[in-house]
């Protein structure tokens, strides 16, 4: 059995992705950089499974 879902979110402190993970209702975004300092999200989800930004927190 295939699910297909399409969904674009913006995140203003990710950029980039190096991982994509989901718990408890909630989508973590993280971007590694050897550089400088990474960037993390955590995103609640609706019950519909879409993440709800959170304005100048991502």
């Amino acid at each position: 059995m295939t699910s297909k879902f399409d969904q674009v979110v913006s995140l203003n402190r990710v950029k980039r992705a190096s991982f994509l993970t989901y718990h408890n209702n909630a989508l973590y975004v993280g971007f590694f950089d050897q550089s400088t300092q990474g960037n993390f999200a955590a995103l609640p989800l609706t019950k519909r499974a879409c993440p709800i930004p959170r304005t100048g927190a991502e």
